[in-house]
């Protein structure tokens, strides 16, 4: 009897750009859970191979490739047996974390100060400070008018 290996795996994820990911996929053989399965998972983008991985088996047929790439936004990804008896796809989208967008609208719209030659934008409170700035001049010299860069402390 021949053997037929099926491997499920999600058609697409979306994680939060600037961090690594994990993809989880299941192996059956003959419709039975498949434990000893050689598993590489290959990332693609539009220029080619951007990431191999080796699966890991952790449970009842269920594998986990631990990717590193934390900066491809769109990908293909294909998980296939070393023997290439069998496929699975899975479309990658990266968006920015929720953290990030909720960092970024304190930014623009909350409380900020100019003193010292420091801008500070504080938090949601108004009183406590998330971000501070030092204010130069087109000379690189400390302003608080005629502001021309800013720069993180």
């Amino acid at each position: 009897m021949s053997s037929t290996v099926t491997i499920i795996a999600p058609s697409s994820i979306t994680v939060t750009i600037g961090k690594q990911f994990t993809l989880f996929v299941a192996v059956k053989e003959n419709g039975t859970p498949k434990t000893d399965a050689e598993l590489t998972a290959k990332m693609y983008d539009e220029t080619g191979v951007i990431e191999t991985v080796n699966g890991e088996h952790i449970s009842d047929g269920i594998y986990k490739f631990n990717f590193t790439d934390t900066d491809t936004i769109y990908a293909h990804i294909v998980v296939e047996t070393t023997d290439g008896q069998a496929q699975g796809h899975t479309q990658l989208t990266r968006i920015v974390s929720t953290a990030n967008e909720e960092k970024i609208r304190k930014i623009l719209t909350n409380r900020w100060k100019i003193e010292n030659n420091q801008l500070t934008i504080y938090d949601d409170d108004g009183v406590t400070p998330l971000i501070t700035f030092n204010l130069k001049d087109k000379l690189g010299n400390p302003t608080e008018i005629n502001v021309f860069e800013r720069i993180p402390i």
